[in-house]
């Protein structure tokens, strides 16, 4: 009986020993199993944080400056490009659609103030109001009848001066600059997207306008011209009767003015390659003093923005010039 129950007492010793030999190879094993599970977890995390940020700058640099070699190839031919209602065979039709519309009522108001001036007698002032409409009848009835021949040499005079302009310099001195400028932004972005992805947006702006801007910009006002070009007809109507002179005098001047601003912008952008050229080394070029960061030509970014202020400032300054 004794010899049992040592021998039981002895076995739960070993059972013990091995409960508590089992439980520390467990938490052992538990330990290793978190450390390799926080591991992946790491590094999947920073794989995923760089991943996306990687793809965020390269689309997002792309996106931004998305044919921008195409804009550089004809830039020049962006900014001088005008409509053609003579050529343009779709223009012409939609010109010819408000001139069939307008002759008829020219046609009636002639009538009507030859037949009051021939057989109403009235009084010298009113005959004298009779015949100053009548001529403006038949001026306006001329002018939209060869609206398409007059709109085309007034473009093709716009254009050849803005052609003349351009010619004066040497415009790939300012698209180089251009080229630095962007690749120094790319930088600047890329940076501030790895430290978050907001901030980096804001950086991603001032490229987005030095290529878009513009583009944006001398679409706009091509669309405008040709718009205008269009409802030509009807601003001569409506600035032949005084009570609707107010109005076709705004949009003439609309339209003149949006036609020349093809002449600021080879102002602006003569100018700004004559500057470039010619100015002192580092001349308004912003320098990070002790900082390996890339350099930023202010002169080059504040010639962009001229093209986006172009039609502001035309529109602004250039205004109520027609009687």
């Amino acid at each position: 009986m004794k010899k049992i129950v040592i021998l039981i007492i002895w076995l739960l010793l070993i059972g013990a020993m091995n409960l508590v030999l089992l439980n520390a190879d467990a938490v052992d094993w538990k330990n290793q199993l978190d450390f390799e599970e926080g591991w992946w977890s790491n590094a999947a995390e920073t794989f995923f944080y760089a991943a996306k940020r990687s793809a965020y700058i390269g689309v997002g640099y792309a996106k931004a400056t998305d044919y921008k070699n195409l804009f550089k190839d004809n830039l020049l031919n962006f900014i001088s490009m005008n409509p053609s209602p003579v050529q343009s065979t779709t223009l012409r039709d939609a010109m010819g659609f408000f001139i069939n519309l307008l002759q008829p009522f020219y046609v009636l108001g002639i009538l009507i103030a030859s037949f009051y001036l021939l057989f109403v007698s009235a009084s010298p002032e009113d005959r004298y109001r009779i015949k100053s409409m009548l001529t403006k009848l038949i001026a306006g009835m001329i002018v939209i009848s060869l609206s398409p021949a007059i709109l085309q040499l007034f473009l093709s005079l716009s254009e050849g001066l803005t052609r003349v302009i351009l010619g004066l310099t040497n415009v790939d001195i300012f698209l180089a600059v251009m080229d630095d400028l962007l690749d120094s932004l790319k930088w600047y972005f890329a940076m501030l997207t790895v430290v978050a992805m907001d901030i980096g947006f804001y950086a991603l702006l001032p490229i987005m306008g030095m290529v878009w801007g513009i583009f944006t910009v001398l679409f706009l006002r091509y669309v405008i011209v040709t718009l205008f070009c269009i409802i030509f007809p009807l601003i001569v109507f409506l600035y032949s009767f005084e009570f609707t002179r107010g109005l076709g005098r705004n949009m003439l001047e609309q339209m003149i003015l949006w036609t020349v601003i093809q002449q600021f912008n080879a102002v602006f952008l003569a100018v700004a390659a004559v500057c470039i050229a010619t100015r002192p080394e580092n001349f308004m070029v912003i320098i990070p003093s002790g900082l390996p960061l890339p350099d930023i030509d202010f002169l080059a970014l504040v010639s962009s923005l001229a093209f986006v202020m172009a039609p502001l400032l035309v529109l602004r300054l250039f205004r109520n010039f027609l009687p």
